[in-house]
């Protein structure tokens, strides 16, 4: 992924899933990129306790996991 990938618009507007947030995580893609993408796109999943302790396990920033609580 480019530097001009990692700025682009989201590509869609369509929910995002848990799959679809857990590989922008493992994924050489920006903490910041992310919390925009996540903060600009729904969720379809809900965030338990669970579901936050799997995206910590992939090293999911506290800032992310912020905006989707």
């Amino acid at each position: 992924m480019t530097a001009q990938d990692r700025q682009a618009p989201a590509p869609c507007s369509a929910p995002l899933t848990e799959a679809q947030i857990t590989s922008m995580i493992r994924a050489p893609l920006a903490d910041v990129r992310i919390q925009y993408l996540v903060g600009t796109l729904r969720r379809l999943f809900p965030v338990d306790t669970d579901t936050a302790a799997r995206l910590r396990g992939f090293r999911g920033s506290a800032a992310v996991l912020s905006l989707l609580q």
